[in-house]
């Protein structure tokens, strides 16, 4: 987790323990729902990163460099087609390739790069949710929120609403 994070999470623990002073029924109940739900969103976070941060097979140098192409170029349309053709190798052995790679589907790898990249601009910024999801690549914004709490398990504005438990 970045230093970033790690003072956000800090800065909500502290809120939690301020409020646990305060005593009452509600208090009580108030603070066990709030360190549930960070605690839901650390192990949602840690399994996202997990899964993005695969590391590729180090033998595999053009899956590598396919996967940093998508990295790199995620905010544009990307498709298997293309790629087959910019790396001039057919559409299927780049399918099966680059699963076996990287552990993803060649799509799923695309939308998770996105994602990741879309929790970032909605922290560190005030865009507009559909804004976020087109400057990640996603041309439906509707299809950005499934994949968004297929991925993370939560909705791209409550994510970006508990910012300060991240």
């Amino acid at each position: 987790m970045s230093d970033k994070t790690c003072s956000n999470i800090h800065e909500g623990h502290r809120k939690r323990l301020r409020e646990s002073y305060i005593k009452s029924n509600r208090s009580d109940a108030l603070r066990d729902h709030q360190l549930l739900e960070l605690l839901l969103f650390m192990i949602r976070c840690q399994q996202y990163e997990n899964n993005v941060y695969k590391e590729i097979d180090v033998d595999n140098q053009l899956m590598q460099e396919i996967a940093t192409y998508i990295y790199e170029h995620y905010d544009k349309k990307i498709t298997l087609d293309d790629m087959a053709e910019r790396f001039h190798i057919s559409r299927s052995y780049l399918s099966k390739k680059f699963k076996q790679a990287t552990g993803f589907g060649f799509k799923e790898y695309l939308v998770n790069v996105r994602i990741k990249n879309a929790c970032r601009l909605l922290l560190e910024t005030n865009h507009s949710i559909t804004d976020i999801a087109f400057e990640c690549g996603f041309n439906d914004s509707n299809y950005f929120g499934d994949a968004f709490r297929r991925i993370k398990g939560i909705a791209p504005n409550k994510y970006r609403r508990n910012k300060e438990a991240i």
